[in-house]
């Protein structure tokens, strides 16, 4: 089971360095190995399958994405209450999947899915929800609701304005 951290550890590496085929291959053998040694719905499982969406994700594979992010929800449902904050940053990844699929209903479900879960957790101007609302802006534009689009974007914005200096990248990413 050790040797499972390490490939996942060594996958997020892979990634990083841009080799998407061998941190595939490598979270794949850390997911294998914990689903032998520990069976299929251990709660590692939900991180290592989320690192793959991400993987996935990058290399173009939004089916294959869509459903290893499933499945980590799966996973987790199983073993944290539903409004578990780790819940949030999942769903937050699944509406980004569905955006990139064009699924907008379904994206723009699983990110107000994901805010609502925060909002339990977080004051209202925590730096997580300006990501939220950022993200939240980037379904709205899709789905041709610029008004939406505008007032999440400036909700992202105020909250940036809270807690980064005028010249943090973030802001670089909200005015695009």
């Amino acid at each position: 089971p050790t040797f499972a951290t390490r490939y996942s550890n060594l996958a997020m590496i892979q990634r990083d360095q841009g080799d998407l085929p061998k941190a595939r291959a490598s979270m794949e053998k850390a997911i294998e190995i914990v689903g032998q040694h520990s069976g299929p719905e251990h709660s590692n499982l939900a991180v290592m399958h989320s690192n793959l969406a991400g993987i996935q994700q990058d290399q173009g594979d939004l089916p294959g994405a869509r459903a290893s992010i499933e499945k980590a929800i799966a996973i987790q449902s199983k073993h944290f209450a539903p409004d578990h904050p780790t819940f949030a940053t999942r769903f937050s990844n699944l509406a980004m999947i569905q955006l990139d699929q064009g699924d907008l209903p379904g994206a723009r479900a699983s990110m107000e899915r994901s805010i609502a879960i925060d909002q339990e957790h977080f004051a209202p101007d925590h730096p997580t929800f300006a990501i939220s609302y950022s993200n939240l802006a980037a379904i709205q534009q899709a789905q041709g609701d610029g008004p939406g689009a505008r007032l999440s974007l400036g909700r992202a914005i105020a909250i940036q304005q809270k807690h980064f200096a005028p010249g943090h990248p973030a802001f670089a990413t909200s005015y695009n």
